[in-house]
């Protein structure tokens, strides 16, 4: 019986693309900066510009989008997804300390993008991630612009220098949010090295951002560094301590360390916070499975199907639970439900022919086994050929 731990995380689901038709979007962009510009802020500047033209551009391409009409962008909702979905590359940069110019490109298959746009807009938490990354940017170039202005018009050095350094941090923030914006179309492109490098300089410049921390534990976890994800989470709960979401992966990476008794305890606290959150009683299941409590774990399955009814994992684990029970009927009736499901999940075939096995019922049971093969199953290919079929 096959368990998976889904590691379907909050602050972001991974969508493996296929960039066989990729296009690339290529622009430049030039700052003349001001008298109190530097090559960060300048480049900072530049980069939000760049990036903000190259994604409009992009979303012309984008074949579901409403907000693209005549090839022109009219909303920036757009915009918002894709910054979260597609990753953009410094290809050449020149200043010569009056102007700054930058050359900037994305690489993207449109019809994966716009199926990854589709996604993240489901995902009420990365909206909301990605929209706020999009007001901390405005606000910071729209700060930059009024700093400008005061900074020509100051009347004494004292209050040039407060502007200089107000006008440097929000330099530091532009620079935050893009490196959090590439972070997380790394994660989704499953460019764990990319991710985790985008994040760690994205904290350099804001080291109390609980969700760049959330999300690098996220990267640290998928490259298979739970430990360092687990630090990193560990941060994460002193600045938002309350968020759901990073007790839920700390529990993901407790559970792939072993210590069960950690992990369940914070996938008790993630369901504390957030009761109707299908994947934390999921993942609490299988603490309790390997806790050796199958009723407990039998309860989870159930509750999590109830808060989604197409979970087939959830389906499938709750079989296998049953099966240890010697509840065949209602092992049975969970594989049976799967197939109704999706009938090319193989597992519930070679899972059920497990079930009508142990009732004696070597007919049915080769049946099953025989399907699963057909569908690609290799434990079940290895079986039929142990069986000479």
């Amino acid at each position: 019986m096959k368990k998976h731990l889904l590691f379907l995380i909050l602050a972001l689901v991974v969508f493996k693309h296929s960039f066989a038709e990729n296009k690339s979007f290529v622009r430049e962009y030039t700052y003349q900066a001001g008298e109190y510009d530097s090559r960060l802020t300048c480049r900072a500047i530049a980069m939000t510009e760049a990036k903000r033209l190259l994604l409009e551009e992009l979303g012309t391409f984008l074949k579901s989008s409403t907000t693209v009409q005549n090839g022109m962008v009219i909303s920036d909702d757009v915009s918002v997804f894709t910054a979260g979905a597609v990753q953009t590359r410094l290809v050449e940069e020149k200043w010569d300390g009056a102007q700054y110019w930058i050359k900037v490109q994305m690489d993207a298959d449109p019809d994966s993008v716009d199926l990854a746009v589709k996604r993240l807009r489901e995902d009420q938490n990365k909206t909301a991630e990605l929209e706020a990354l999009r007001q901390k940017t405005d606000q910071a170039l729209k700060e930059i612009a009024q700093l400008n202005q005061q900074l020509s018009q100051a009347s004494s050095e004292a209050s040039k220098f407060a502007d200089q350094i107000k006008y440097l941090e929000n330099a530091r923030k532009l620079s935050a949010s893009e490196l959090s914006q590439q972070g997380m179309a790394a994660l989704i492109n499953n460019d764990h090295t990319g991710a985790l490098l985008a994040y760690s300089k994205a904290l350099e410049l804001d080291p109390l951002n609980g969700t760049n921390l959330v999300n690098r534990g996220i990267a640290y976890a998928r490259a298979g560094d739970l430990q360092k994800a687990v630090n990193d989470y560990d941060q994460a709960a002193k600045e938002m301590p309350g968020d759901h979401r990073l007790y839920y992966n700390r529990g993901i990476a407790f559970y792939g360390l072993k210590q069960y008794a950690k992990a369940l305890k914070d996938f008790n606290q993630a369901i504390l916070l957030k009761p109707d959150h299908s994947r934390s009683f999921y993942n609490r299941a299988l603490v309790y499975e390997a806790l050796k409590n199958n009723k407990s774990a039998q309860l989870d399955y159930s509750k999590a199907i109830k808060l989604d009814p197409t979970d087939i994992q959830a389906y499938n684990n709750r079989g296998a639970v049953y099966l240890q029970q010697k509840f065949y009927a209602k092992a049975i009736s969970d594989f049976n439900k799967i197939i109704e499901l999706d009938p090319a999940f193989s597992d519930a075939y070679l899972n059920r022919a497990g079930v009508y096995a142990f009732k004696g019922d070597m007919a049915a049971a080769l049946a099953d086994a025989r399907k699963a093969a057909e569908l690609g199953n290799e434990d079940a290919k290895l079986l039929m050929e142990k069986l000479g079929q």
